[in-house]
């Protein structure tokens, strides 16, 4: 799995609008991160400087850019180390770990498909690339909901249109408005991401009515992934499989009939 630029710029706007002032911030990832081709070790002190952490700080984040890539040829774990450090600089992360059974040694080798057993919480899960390869939905969304602490964010990037059997599924807008619905998660940001090499283009979804005016213009991408923000609510509460809000009166008449339409 990678964290590539347009999913940095995000977790940069969000710790930007005070949304990651976690203090000392425990992370898990669904899928052990790296850094993708498009983001160079150079731009985790950029993006230290960008959120305006103090000069000690970017000094440290320096010094750990430099202890990671000093060795002349790259190791395999380079890009894995590099992500820790940019989590580091995002979330304040003191503790790390990742369920992966391709990652690196420091993953869990756990199948996501079953209930996995991990006792601890943590302030921010992330599934940036993983859910999609996983068969069983609902037992992975059911474990997301246990590994995130009430309070904790839940962030994702999947797919939405394209990647030709990339994996078993693609994911739309209301998986996740109902997902939240049912759930009592807080959206805090739902972003269409789409363009090229050259140009990120991100269009806020967060409102369902914003995505059914995107269709109707014909601005959705043939190539397009979601990036989605969940806080779980501060009330401890048992997971629920949601339902579809056409069925349950969720949409608005303008979103009932742009959805009608589309059928």
């Amino acid at each position: 799995m990678a964290l590539n630029r347009t999913i940095v710029r995000l977790l940069v706007q969000m710790r930007k609008a005070g949304l990651f002032d976690l203090g000392t911030a425990r992370v898990i990832d669904l899928g052990e991160q790296n850094l993708y081709g498009n983001v160079a070790a150079g731009d985790l002190v950029e993006t230290a400087r960008l959120l305006k952490l103090d000069e000690r700080r970017v000094a440290e984040v320096e010094a750990e850019v430099r202890a990671v890539t000093a060795t002349p040829t790259p190791t395999p774990t380079l890009a894995f180390d590099l992500a820790r450090v940019l989590y580091r600089v995002l979330f304040d992360c003191t503790t790390y770990r990742a369920i992966d059974l391709n990652g690196t040694e420091a993953a869990w080798r756990y199948d996501l498909n079953r209930p996995l057993p991990v006792s601890e919480t943590f302030d921010v899960v992330t599934n940036f690339g993983t859910s999609e390869h996983v068969f069983d939905q609902a037992q992975l969304f059911r474990s997301i909901h246990a590994l995130a602490r009430p309070g904790g964010f839940m962030l994702h990037a999947v797919p939405h249109q394209g990647g030709p059997d990339h994996g078993f599924y693609n994911y739309h807008p209301t998986f996740f408005h109902d997902l939240a619905a049912a759930n009592a998660y807080r959206l805090v940001m739902m972003v269409l991401m789409s363009g090229d090499a050259e140009r990120d283009r991100l269009d806020s979804i967060k409102e369902r009515d914003s995505y059914a005016s995107l269709l109707a213009k014909n601005e959705i991408s043939r190539d397009s992934g979601l990036f989605v923000a969940l806080m779980r609510s501060f009330e401890d509460r048992p997971f629920e499989l949601p339902m579809q809000g056409y069925y349950t009166g969720g949409l608005s008449e303008q979103g009932r009939a742009a959805w009608e339409d589309r059928r």
